[in-house]
């Protein structure tokens, strides 16, 4: 942990000694030398699309040759590939939920949705290809300025 935590406070060495670990720049963990303790740094912001592309990348929403575009998927919080988009993400299992509640508020229900169906929650999107997800993110970014 001590490669990836940012020391608090900040050592003054000097910055030619390289003495510091690329990881710090992650910003992940803080280690406060006055309690001995590492905390979590306060997370990053996530796109609503960002489950989406992450989920396409790993294979579960990409379409293939026996699944076209827009064919709805639902995928099981507890399974591999979301345990694997919230490792890629940074998040924890409730983390990512709550990502995907937000989403569903902001994209809409039609493009990504969670639901709970015999006491399991899942994650319901549209099988779409990286691409398309990160179109719908810079069209969303770029209505926003157009907007403002």
């Amino acid at each position: 942990m001590q490669a990836y935590a940012v020391p608090v406070p900040r050592s003054r060495s000097d910055p030619e000694d390289n003495l510091g670990s690329p990881f710090h720049r992650l910003d992940l963990w803080r280690h406060l030398y006055g309690t001995d303790r590492f905390e979590r740094s306060e997370t990053t912001p996530i796109p609503p699309e960002a489950l989406g592309l992450v989920l396409s990348a790993l294979g579960m929403s990409q379409p293939s040759a026996t699944l076209r575009e827009g064919i709805l998927q639902d995928i099981t919080i507890g399974s591999a590939p979301m345990t694997r988009a919230g490792a890629m993400l940074g998040r924890s299992r409730e983390a990512l939920l709550d990502i995907a509640a937000a989403s569903e508020r902001e994209l809409g229900p039609e493009v990504l949705r969670v639901r709970t169906l015999a006491g399991e929650r899942y994650v319901s999107l549209p099988s779409a290809a990286a691409a398309t997800w990160a179109r719908r993110f810079y069209d969303r970014v770029g209505a926003a300025r157009e907007a403002a």
